[in-house]
């Protein structure tokens, strides 16, 4: 009976509708995209992040996972990024692979890869297609992304042989069970690799005959592409007998930057906080720029061009004089403070502050670059700036 049930589940494909298949892949020289998939550990000659990738093309059968089992075991690729070509094809191996991908700590992103007939890849990712059972697999990756010219879509999982005849009463109550069951492992698959649930929902109400492309506002609100910045918004918190005004801006995949607004008494003057740990930029200058050792805050903090503060209708620049302390712990959170003029506090009492840039001379300057999705509450400014810390 167990057998039966997972073999049940098993027939149950996700499958590219072939009209669009053939209008949106175009086979690359080296891969038909409709076999079964490959993996390909491939780049394109550069030593930055993002230079190579796993090349995942073609249609995802029952033996895909098995396939990237070896492949790992051959290649052993870590901190690189699945790139899917694919048109879908067996949901059940598709969850398997998202999980294995996000086991391996993986990224993923959607591109064509484009071999040279020596077998080695261009050095440009053309865009690509993830369709139906592809698109569960995407969701595996830690950081997931995509180019506004790739095409992310669903539809509803079938068995294929209902498409065939598709008024012929074949399922019976048993399969329409198994479907049930189905749809909750696909839920709960969605919500633990971190996407909306509402990308099930929206599957679910797409024919299997049609595709559901997502665009790019979609993919970014069902967390498909879960890159981007966002903050908690700013609040108020009692420090050092005082009020510090706080918030914390995450932008995927970089690691989360804390902003601290205050005052101090008896010192006079603003001043802005900001820590954030190293463990991105350390690894991004180690893989890219061939650096051994981890920066020292002093280092850090010196080899700034400058500061700018922006907000509604207003942006300043400010001297990197205006760095008055800088420091990383024993865990490599790296913590600068820089002080304010009585003019920059003016403006953003006035008009909020709602990006912070800290331009490096290195390509790394997004280590600290910060969007505020939310703006600072004047009147819980003011009441800040009325009760300094000592």
């Amino acid at each position: 009976m167990k057998a039966s049930f997972w073999m049940s589940l098993a027939a149950l494909v996700l499958s590219s509708v072939g009209a669009v298949a053939a209008e949106d892949q175009q086979p690359n020289r080296r891969i038909d995209p409709n076999a079964p998939m490959t993996f390909t550990y491939t780049g394109n000659g550069g030593n930055m992040k993002g230079s190579d990738w796993i090349a995942a093309e073609g249609m995802i059968t029952a033996d895909t996972p098995k396939r990237f089992t070896e492949f790992m075991k051959q290649h052993g690729a870590t901190d690189t990024t699945v790139q899917f070509n694919s048109p879908g094809g067996n949901l059940l191996a598709a969850l398997k692979l998202g999980e294995m991908i996000r086991d391996a700590k993986l990224d993923t992103g959607i591109g064509r890869t484009t071999f040279r007939e020596d077998g080695q890849s261009w050095s440009a990712r053309s865009p690509g297609i993830c369709i139906s059972a592809c698109a569960y697999a995407f969701l595996g990756g830690v950081t997931r992304f995509l180019d506004k010219d790739d095409r992310y879509g669903v539809h509803q999982f079938y068995d294929a042989k209902s498409l065939d005849e598709p008024t012929r009463k074949t399922f019976s109550a048993v399969d329409v069970s198994l479907n049930q069951v189905l749809g909750g492992i696909v839920l709960e698959y969605v919500q633990r690799m971190g996407a909306s649930p509402g990308l099930v929902a929206l599957a679910g109400s797409t024919p299997p005959t049609e595709v559901r492309f997502l665009s790019e506002a979609e993919a970014k609100k069902l967390l498909v592409d879960n890159t981007g910045s966002s903050d908690t918004g700013w609040r108020i918190e009692a420090k050092g007998g005082g009020a510090v005004l706080t918030n914390e801006v995450t932008y995927v995949p970089r690691p989360p930057v804390h902003f601290a607004l205050f005052c101090r008494a008896g010192k006079g003057g603003t001043f802005l906080g900001i820590s954030s740990s190293m463990a991105y930029l350390d690894r991004w200058l180690k893989e890219g720029y061939g650096v051994p050792q981890p920066l020292s805050a002093e280092e850090v903090a010196g080899s700034l061009d400058q500061i700018e503060l922006s907000g509604r209708g207003w942006k300043t620049t400010l001297d990197t004089k205006a760095i008055v302390g800088a420091s990383i712990d024993k865990n490599r959170r790296f913590t600068m403070l820089v002080a304010l003029s009585a003019e920059v506090t003016k403006a953003i009492r006035k008009n909020a502050i709602t990006r912070v840039r800290f331009d490096f001379p290195f390509q790394y300057a997004g280590f600290l670059i910060s969007e505020f999705q939310s703006e600072v509450p004047s009147e819980a400014l003011d009441l800040t700036l009325k009760n300094c810390i000592r």
